[in-house]
């Protein structure tokens, strides 16, 4: 028989680990086997959206409580979904990890504004991976686009335009970056844009430029 124990310990009094683990248990109930699945540490206030997540509590806000049950329920079968296809630990690990922000974005404004969550990330992303850019500064992001199959209409994900400034090499200077995101919400790849940034630049300023706070 096999079954599955999804569970959170605190190892340190600002953190939590969010662990899941497939067992295998013999005919008298023996362990037998174990496969980890998922080991995810965050830090507490992070994870007090896991409850709401794993027990499917309703989220959004919406006109009646119906429509709220069912936009929550639509958001954790897509998600959850996914993660079952994921195949190593740190995918699956990520994944959720990401998966909980959406839900506390959700939960604290009541609905899901896309381009401020992307934006909101793409600051965490650059800052975080590319720690070689010093003094980074947001000045602009274009609005949030998608990326369609055009054989199917299927949707591959989205995309912005984003302009900063930053110190590299120790030289400071402006840069454009196409940031690519997973249909999951996900930063799936960030591509440095050629100069001259004319173009890009005229782009931004057509938009309706997303404000994300830093």
């Amino acid at each position: 028989m096999k079954t599955t124990h999804f569970f959170s310990y605190t190892p340190t009094d600002s953190t939590t680990e969010l662990i899941e683990i497939d067992f295998t248990l013999n005919d008298t109930l023996g362990v037998i086997g174990q496969n980890l699945q998922i080991d995810l540490i965050i830090s507490n206030e992070a994870a007090k959206i896991f409850p709401d997540y794993f027990y499917e509590r309703t989220i959004f806000k919406a006109p009646t409580y119906t429509e709220a049950r069912d936009l929550s329920k639509t958001l954790y079968n897509y998600f959850k979904e996914e993660l079952e296809n994921l195949n190593s630990i740190d995918e699956k690990s990520e994944f959720l990890e990401n998966t909980l922000k959406i839900c506390s974005s959700i939960k604290s404004i009541g609905e899901f504004k896309q381009d401020y969550f992307l934006g909101k990330l793409s600051l965490e992303y650059i800052e975080g991976k590319h720690p070689e850019i010093k003094s980074y500064q947001p000045l602009q992001f274009s609005d949030l686009y998608e990326l369609v199959d055009k054989t199917d209409n299927s949707k591959l994900g989205y995309y912005y335009i984003h302009e900063f400034s930053g110190i590299y090499n120790e030289t400071m200077d402006t840069n454009v970056v196409l940031i690519e995101f997973t249909p999951y919400f996900q930063v799936d790849d960030i591509y440095q844009l050629e100069e001259p940034f004319d173009n890009y630049i005229l782009e931004l300023d057509d938009s309706t430029t997303t404000n994300i706070d830093n």
